[in-house]
Order: structure tokens, then sequence, then C-alpha cells
């Protein structure tokens, strides 16, 4: 069939102006679906069936959000003080507890719809969280950028509120009620009327008591299940808080041990630190001695053979002024020789010559022995120096081999302690380890004791909340049975109600119809479909212009099987069948005669909502209408829109007859009426009689239940007595053992410390040693210093006065050298002038020979001859010095 085109719902007002109003919620990419809630709390997005249960449970009240105002909570129409929250991803419907996780899962922003269209609710507490609609389950899930989830996250809203009557429609009703008032006037069948309406009554009376009880149940399953839920919130929150608790004092344990194990650590490597720094100072103190050694012994060297290389220059000086004086003395001697030959025949100054030589040779003799004697000194010194520097070199090597000795004995001594203090740092180590797995196993069986009491606890809560429930279950029983009588009150107040309500019902209901007739119906707003079944449901169809289909749309149009005031609508080509309602969809269905068929089969005639035509309410389900949805015939509740209108109101015509006797058909159902009603009062008496062997079994059952239940309770409560003394027995017994745990602890922190402190004191006792030999070796090298410095400073003095006395011999020697210079260039000059003395005198000898006659001895008028005056001139020189 074909489904006609609706129009989309008209928008409504903006949702800052909706709060505090009641409103329906559908998906915007499948628009017949609207968020629902169910009786378990879970909220789900479903198709309407029409019934009245779905459309309560569908309608919400938008209110400020419980959290920010800012933003909206869903409160529940029908449930009120119950709110959509989120959990766990979920959305369920949640009585408010007032705590702050409850008020922030039921609050949510308004967003523009992600997928355009409607709008969308981002959670309060969890942002970027949008709700959507998965699998026809709400929940909330962030947005994947997908349009799949932009439209599931995307909401229409309709707005739930009735309009009022209009002036029209008030002048219409008195029109109808003139109408009414004849029809009463002019009805014949007045007792038959007036009886039908009191087995109404009747019926209106078992079905209300029957709807009243069967939500009682529900209500009293909703209850179970509500306090079912709180009961598992309450275990599974213990359960969480218990676990972490757990957790926590797992991690509180762990990190205790964590802690010890870092101080041993950082104690450990503290001490190997402090022993490594003990070993680098020691190695460091050792590599300066043997550096200051070194060098002392390489300064000593150095000294030591700068002093040789000083006595080697001065004896190579002194041989080598040795070598001088005796060239200076060779020429002498032979500058004395060559005076000797030269003058050979002056005797006087040979023997001068001689005299001086002796004395010079003398003079040389002396001066050799002095200068001899004075290097023997300088030698005996020097090799004095020589071993006082091998004596104090060996005496260093020696106090360097002692040194030596005596710090690997410290070394070895320290490597022992170490090793002492491994073994010890190992056996403490394990002390602790020990003494942890102790304290574990304390911890361990403390949680297990605490375990045990906090499971005690909650048995005996457990035990406590079900006395409260037996409590509660005794005074719920007693409210039943005063809501019971309410309920019987209350029904007979109804029955007088309704006894009324069916005087007046003729103000809203159309004319009853007194026979059948032949009719098609079609829709208002789509005057080319008409009503038809097909394979047992109610559609709007197009015709096709067949015989079928004018048959399948061709509707005898009979008094209500429920009520003659209303009509039904039985099928012309199968007889016996009508249109009912049930789980929100017409049927066309063969009536079985039940009281719930005739109900379901039943409608009122209404004036057409949209203004034309007329509408059918259902009899058992006031404020239903049949309508059409996607050609589909259901009844559902008006929702104020045009289109809801439009859908149901319809448009009736009469029908070709087909050869069908409307006088045969109205005594054919006259005579099934009569069988209706016989078989309406056996079908009441029979209900009577099985609703009075009910109650009496549920009594009984009741009573046989509170039997047990007392029984059960008592054993309980035995069971729970010997359970509680078993554990005071087991808690006493692991109180000891704790207190035990506790002594062994403290034993063994004593004995820890003790230890602690002994190690602590061979440790300062150590440093204090390791001190006491780094300043007495201090000492012992500033004393040899300070000894092979005074050695030193004395070696220099020495060699001063050494240099000194060479000096100053070099310079006599030097002042000596330039008189005997000064003398030998004196005895040259006088020699030169004697010569030319001699010459000018014998040149004088030769020219007076030549004029006089040469002298005689016996003359003493000659000129005296001074050969021997040179000569004598220098005695006379040397005794005058």
């Amino acid at each position: 069939s074909v489904r006609p085109k609706h129009p989309s719902t008209s928008p409504g007002l903006h949702m800052d102006d909706n709060k505090g109003t009641t409103l329906k919620f559908r998906a915007s990419n499948y628009p017949t679906y609207f968020v629902r809630h169910q009786n378990n709390g879970e909220v789900w997005a479903a198709e309407s069936d029409g019934s009245e249960s779905f459309g309560l449970d569908s309608t919400w009240r938008v209110v400020p959000g419980l959290a920010n105002p800012e933003g909206i909570s869903f409160e529940s129409a029908n449930k009120p003080g119950h709110y959509i929250r989120h959990e766990d991803g979920l959305l369920f419907l949640h009585e408010s507890n007032g705590t702050d996780r409850f008020i922030c899962d039921a609050t949510f922003q308004r967003r523009a719809g992600l997928s355009g269209t409607g709008e969308s609710f981002e959670s309060e507490n969890k942002p970027g969280l949008f709700i959507r609609h998965q699998d026809a389950r709400l929940r909330v899930s962030g947005d994947d950028g997908s349009d799949l989830f932009k439209n599931d996250a995307s909401w229409l809203r309709d707005d739930v509120a009735t309009p009022n009557a209009t002036a029209e429609e008030s002048d219409q009703a008195d029109t109808e009620q003139a109408a009414r008032e004849a029809v009463e006037k002019a009805q014949q069948e007045r007792e038959q009327a007036e009886q039908a309406a009191r087995e109404t009554a009747e019926r209106e009376k078992v079905e209300k008591e029957q709807a009243e009880a069967a939500e009682r149940e529900r209500i009293e399953r909703e209850q179970a299940e509500a306090q079912a839920q709180v009961e598992r919130e309450q275990a599974e929150q213990l359960a969480k808080e218990q676990a972490e608790q757990a957790a926590r004092e797992q991690a509180e344990r762990e990190q205790a041990e964590k802690e010890v194990e870092t101080r041993a650590q950082e104690e450990r490597e503290r001490e190997e630190q402090a022993a490594r720094e003990q070993a680098e100072q020691a190695a460091r103190e050792q590599a300066e001695r043997e550096e200051a050694e070194r060098k002392q012994a390489e300064q000593a060297a150095q000294e030591q053979a700068e002093r040789e290389q000083a006595a080697k220059e001065a004896a190579e000086k002194a041989a080598q002024e040795q070598a001088e004086r005796e060239q200076a003395e060779q020429i002498e001697r032979e500058k004395a020789e060559q005076a000797a030959k030269e003058q050979a025949a002056k005797e006087a100054a040979e023997q001068a010559a001689k005299e001086a030589a002796e004395q010079a040779a003398r003079e040389a003799a002396e001066q050799a022995a002095k200068e001899a004697a004075e290097q023997a000194a300088r030698e005996v010194a020097e090799q004095a120096a020589r071993d006082q520097a091998e004596q104090a070199a060996k005496e260093a090597a020696d106090q360097a081999a002692k040194e030596a000795a005596e710090q690997a004995a410290r070394d070895q001594a320290e490597r022992e302690q170490a090793e002492r203090a491994a073994r010890e740092a190992t056996e403490q180590a394990e002390r602790e380890r020990i003494e942890q797995a102790a304290r574990d196993q304390a911890a361990k069986e403390q949680a297990e004791a605490e375990a045990e009491r906090e499971r005690a606890e909650r048995e005996q809560a457990e035990q406590a909340a079900r006395e409260a429930a037996i409590k509660e279950e005794e005074e719920e029983a007693a409210r039943a049975a005063r809501e019971a009588e309410e309920a019987v009150r209350e029904a007979e107040r109804l029955q007088t109600e309704a006894q009324a309500k069916h005087v007046e019902a003729a103000s809203n209901v159309q004319p009853p119809v007194q026979d059948p007739v032949l009719m098609k119906i079609r829709s208002s707003n789509y005057p080319s479909y008409f009503v038809r079944h097909q394979k047992g449901e109610g559609w709007v169809s197009e015709s096709d212009g067949s015989d079928l289909f004018r048959q399948d749309s061709t509707w005898r149009v009979v008094p209500g099987l429920a009520n003659p005031a209303g009509v039904s609508f039985e099928s012309v080509n199968y007889p016996q069948h009508y249109l009912r309602h049930e789980d929100g969809l017409i049927h066309l269905h063969q009536s079985n005669g039940s009281d719930r068929f005739l109900c379901d089969a039943t409608f009122q005639r209404r004036a057409g909502l949209s203004g034309t035509g007329e509408s059918f309410e259902s009899e058992n389900k006031p404020g239903l209408f049949i309508r059409h949805q996607d050609a589909r015939l259901r009844v559902s509740g008006d929702d104020g829109s045009d289109l809801f209108k439009n859908d149901a109101s319809w448009l009736s015509e009469a029908a070709d007859d087909g050869g069908v006797s409307v006088g045969e058909d109205a005594e054919r159902t006259q005579r099934e009426q009569a069988a209706r009603e016989e078989h309406l009062r056996a079908e009441r008496e029979e209900q009577e009689r099985v609703q009075r062997e009910e109650a009496e079994r549920r009594h009984r059952e009741q009573e046989e239940q509170e039997r047990a239940r007392l029984q059960a309770e008592q054993q309980r409560l035995a069971e729970a007595e010997r359970e509680q003394a078993e554990k005071e027995r087991v808690q006493r017994e692991q109180a000891d053992a704790a207190r035990e745990q506790q002594e062994r602890e403290a034993k063994d922190r004593e004995d820890k410390e003790r230890m602690e402190r002994e190690h602590h004191e061979r440790v300062r006792a150590k440093h204090e040693r390791q001190e006491a030999e780094r300043r007495r070796a201090e000492a012992e090298l500033q004393e040899r210093q300070e000894r092979e410095r005074a050695e030193k400073e004395r070696a220099e003095k020495a060699h001063a006065e050494a240099e000194a006395q060479r000096l100053q011999r070099e310079a006599q020697d030097q002042a000596r050298a330039e008189a005997e210079a000064k003398e030998r260039a004196a005895r040259e000059r006088a020699d030169r002038e004697k010569q030319e003395r001699d010459s000018a005198l014998a040149k004088q000898v030769s020219d007076a020979s030549k004029v006089t006659p040469a002298p005689t001895r016996d003359d003493h008028t000659t000129i005296p001859v001074r050969e021997n005056q040179p000569l004598l001139d220098k005695k006379e020189e040397k005794k005058g010095g």
C-alpha cells in the first residue's frame, strides 16, 4: 500500500522558554521513535504503540539543571522526582538522592543539533559526551565526526499541552446536546439502555478493580525492583569502597616497604660512599706522600748533582789555574834561563835571578800547598755532604718503605672492615627482608581480620535491613489492607460517578446508531485513502477499483458491543470480525465474546478534531483516537498538533449494500446482542467465583510464606550468633598473634638500632684513627721537610763560603799576576834602556877610541860602567819592600 507523506512537526519555543514545560523528544533521523523509560529504569528510543502507558513513559518535564541552572534536567512526568542520568555510559531513570554525583550526572547543556536540525544535549560533568541512541538504547558518547553520530545525537521536541476548546466547538456541543435530549425523549427502550448502563458500570468497576490490582502489583514490582536496585547499588558501593580501602592499604604498605627499602638502600649507599671516600682520601694522601717523597728525592738528587757539578767545576777551574800557573812558571823559568844565559857574564844578575826564582818557587810552593789544602778541605766537605745526602735518601727510602708497609696494612684493615660492613649490610638486609615478610604476614592477617570484621558488620547491617524490610512489609500489608478498603469505597464512588457520567455522556457523543449501516470511511486529509483490512490489520489505502478492495473497505457500523451508545465496525466480507485495538494498533479479529474484546472493539463518536468529519475515541482507553500514521491504523493520544487532528478525522459515506438485507441484519444483531448479554452475565459470575477462590488461595499462601519466613529468620539468627561467636574467637586469636608480632618487631627494632649504633661507633673510631694517622704523617713530613731545609741552608752557606774564598783567592792570584806582569814589564823596559845605554856607550867609546887612547885600569878618570846596577836596584827594592 502507498504510505502518505506526513508534514514534519512545526518547531516549538526556544528551550529557555521550555524550562518547566512538558515535552516529548524524538530522534531526528527516526521521527516516530520517542524517548521513553521502562519499568527497570532504562531509557530507550521506541516507536509509539499508542498505549496510554507509552504516552506517560515518553513525557518529560524540562526543569533547570540540578547542578547548573544554565543547563536542563529531564524529570519523568509519571514518576516525579525521577530524573534521566548517565551511569557507565548508559542513560537510566533514577530517583534523585541529592548527591553531587547524581545532580551532575542528571544535568545536561543545550547545544545546536549536531546534524544541523533539532538540538543536542551535552553532559555537564562529561564535556564532549552527547545523548545519542544506538541500537535503540540511549547512552552518552563522544563525537567521532561521523554523520551517523550527528544524526543519532540530534533530537526534535513536541509540546504536550492540550489546546482549549473553541467557541465554535462549544456551539456545536450545545447543538449536539439538544439532539441528544430529543433522542432521549423519543427512545422507546430506555429501561434497556439503563440496564446496559448498569452492566457497563459493573464491567467498568470490575475492570477498574482489575486495573487497580494490576497497578498495585506493578507498583509493588517497581518498588521491589527499586529496593533491589538500591540494595545492589549499596552493595556495589560498599564493595567498591572496600576494594578502594584495600587498594589504599595495599598502596600504603607498598609505599612503606618502598620507603624502608629506600632508606636502607640510601644508608648502604651512604656507607659505601663513605668507605669509597675514605679509600679515595687514603689513596690521595698516599699519592700525595709518595709525590712529596719523590719530589724530595728528586730535589735532593738535583742538589747533590748541583753540588757535584759545582765541585767538578771548582776542581776543573783549580786545575786550569794550576796549569796556567805552571805554564807561567814554565815561561818564567824559560825566561830566567834565557836571562841566565844572556847574563852568564853577569853573576850578580844570575844570583839575583836565582834568588828571585827561589823566592818565587817558595811562594808558588806555599800557594800550591795552601790551594791543595783548600781543595782537600773542599773535597772532604763535598764527600761529607754526599754521605749526608745518601744517608738522608736512605732514611727517606726506609721511611717511605715503612709508610708504604703501614699504608698497605691500613688498606688491608680497611678492606677487611669494608668486607665486614658488607657482610653486616647483607645480614641486615636479610633481617629486614625477614622482618618485612613478617610485617606483610601480620598486615595480611590484620587485613583478613578487618575484612572478616567488615563482613560481620555487613551481615549485621543486612540482618538489620532484613528486619527493617520485614517490618516495612508488615506495615505495607497493613497499608495495603487500608488501601483496599479505600479502593472499595473509591470503587463505589466511581460507580456512582459512572452512572452520572453515562447520563452526561451525551454531551460528547454523536447520536447512537439505531440500526446497522453499511459505510465507507476515508481520511479527511487524504480523501482518496479508505479504511480497509488487510491480513488482519487495519490500513488506509487508495482504491485500486477491484472488488476485493471494495469488500475490504466496506464496514457494517453497529451499536457498540460494550456500550450501545458507541459504535463498532464489523467487516462485510468477514462477518463477526470487528476492528479492535491491541498494543496501540488496529486489527481485524473475530469476536470471542470476552469483556476485553468487546471494550477494545467499541468506540465513541466525537466531532472531527480537525473541524471536519468525525473522530472515534476508544471506549476503554479514553483520550486515544483512531488515526493513521505511515498508512497504518492505530490509537494515539492527542498531542495538540494539527497533524494529529487531521490524521484522526474521518469522513463517512454510504456504501453499496452488495445484496445484504438490512432488516435481516438488524434481527441477527439483536439476537447476537441478547446472546452477548447472557454470556456476559455468566462470565461475570464465573469471574467473581474465580476471584474469591484466588483471594482465598493468596491468603493461604501468604500465611504459609509468613510461617516459613519466620522459621528461616529464626534459623538465620541462630546461625548468625554462632558465626559471631566464631568470629570473636578468631579475632581474639588474631589480636594475640598481632600483639606477639608487635613485640617481636619492637625487639627486632631495638637490635637493629643497637647494631646501627655499634656500626656508627666503629665508623667514627675508624675515622678518628685515620685522622690521627693523617695528622702524624703530616707532622713527620713537615719535620722532615724542616730538616732537609736546614741541611740545604747549611750546604748553601758552606758553598757560599767556599765560593767567597775561591773568589778571594782568584782575586789575590790575579793581583799577583798583575804585579808580576808589571815587574816583568819594568825589567824588560830596564833591559831595553840598559841596552840602549850600552849601545850608546859603546858607540861613544868607539868614537873616543878613534880620538883618544883607551884608559887604563889605573886611570880613575874613565867613565864607570854600571853593568850590575839593575840587579842592585831590584835587591834594594825587595829589601825596601
